[in-house]
């Protein structure tokens, strides 16, 4: 089994895909709401309410993998994919 520390841990979905093959030690995020249900989802989990401006990395346990998964603005996202449609559709027409 792999081991692995989970940043912008959110509600630990993520977590979920990388069972059973790796076990999270730590896991991070600043929203005391998500951090509720990803406790309620991950019990065992050590979880760390903060902005990851303030983790440090001699504070984190050892592991084979550091995932983050960065939230992206809505309205960002949104964009990218609208242009990305649009240049697709002309590039086909």
């Amino acid at each position: 089994m792999f081991t692995a520390l989970d940043f912008f841990a959110g509600s630990g979905l993520v977590q979920l895909g990388l069972e059973p093959e790796f076990e999270t030690l730590w896991a991070n995020d600043n929203c005391a709401k998500k951090q509720a249900v990803y406790v309620a989802n991950h019990p065992r989990h050590k979880f760390h309410l903060a902005d990851i401006q303030d983790v440090r990395g001699r504070d984190l346990p050892s592991a084979d993998l550091g995932l983050g998964i960065v939230p992206l603005p809505r309205p960002w996202l949104n964009t990218v994919l609208k242009t990305t449609v649009l240049k697709y559709c002309r590039h086909e027409a």
